[in-house]
């Protein structure tokens, strides 16, 4: 009867991890909102080099990003927020995978210091909402270029944080990927 009840408990464990943190879990958390053609934006950045997400330096990324955008009266309730990795952590060692965390500006800037001036071209766009941890992003870009990969054209993918929680299940990011719209 022990083995029985055993048995019983590793099974609906298993298929509570299947149902809550499994494949469907994933995908309940990610859906294509839509299409946009985003205009031409003008981002402030700074680039982090390291493990994608890794505490110290993102922190510190951010931070000054943030330090400067306030120093140069940049930052406004208009600003978004974004990040663009440029590595495959699968492909690349972590130690050499790199970020930009950037944020929207008015009008182009002049570099200062480890902050850089990049432009986002317009163009079309398919949106992807992801809803959940950072940690889950790689996972997300996988599944997208899977469904997009026969649409997709020579630009930047990138990220916007929507909302950001201390509880990363409320976390909203949209994933923008560029697209040809003619096929």
């Amino acid at each position: 009867f022990r083995f029985l009840t055993d048995s019983i408990q590793k099974y609906i464990a298993a298929r509570h991890y299947r149902n809550n943190y499994g494949r469907g879990y994933f995908f309940n958390r990610i859906a294509r909102t839509g299409s946009t053609a985003l205009p031409t934006m003008h981002v402030a950045y700074i680039r982090i080099i390291g493990p994608y997400g890794e505490k110290e330096s993102y922190e510190r990324g951010w931070g000054s990003l943030c330090d400067f955008l306030k120093e140069c009266t940049l930052q406004s309730s208009a600003t978004r927020w974004f990040g663009i990795s440029f590595d495959d952590p699968t492909v690349t060692q972590k130690k050499r995978c790199r970020f930009y965390a950037c944020a929207s500006v008015p009008q182009k800037i002049k570099p200062s210091g480890a902050i850089g001036s990049l432009t986002i071209e317009n163009g079309p766009y398919v949106v992807y909402t992801y809803r959940g941890s950072y940690k889950g992003l790689l996972r997300a870009y996988t599944y997208i270029y899977s469904k997009e990969k026969e649409r997709l054209r020579n630009a930047l993918s990138f990220e916007e944080y929507v909302t950001w929680s201390k509880n990363p299940s409320e976390q909203i990011t949209k994933i923008y990927i560029p697209i040809r719209l003619n096929q």
